[in-house]
């Protein structure tokens, strides 16, 4: 008789195999479908170098972070750039002036460093100008 798991693991089922969920199962599901904090929280898992696999402890930035994804379908996000949502600078943005309206498109470096001369002295600007082109 063959098994209704896939290579032996009894958390994989086989392709067409039925399973009935229990009451409390379908709760769960409708709570982690409802509220992706908790889903992260209570299921996902990494692996600690020290302690081995322990559960995902969000810190408070990346809940709210978490929360204002999925709230809101577009996001502007300051993050480090190792992390794997780094853009180029010449990704093309549309912007909007709040004042005027005025809806045009210009590349991310563009935006990034109209904005740094706006925030910071003109010799950061410099410098970040040179790191861009080089």
């Amino acid at each position: 008789m063959s098994s209704i798991n896939y290579l032996a693991d009894p958390n994989l089922k086989r392709v067409g195999v039925e399973y009935g969920f229990t009451q409390a199962q379908i709760d769960e599901y409708t709570k982690c479908k409802t509220d992706p904090v908790y889903f992260v929280r209570q299921w996902m898992k990494i692996r600690h170098v020290d302690r081995g696999l322990i559960n995902f402890d969000l810190y408070d930035y990346q809940e709210r972070l978490l929360r204002q994804l999925i709230e809101e379908r577009f996001n502007i996000v300051t993050q480090c750039r190792q992390s794997g949502k780094c853009l180029g600078f010449s990704t093309m943005i549309s912007i909007r002036n709040k004042e005027t309206g005025e809806e045009m498109e210009i590349s991310l470096g563009q935006f990034y460093l109209s904005q740094l001369k706006k925030d910071r002295s003109h010799d950061e600007v410099n410098i970040a100008e040179q790191a861009r082109n080089s």
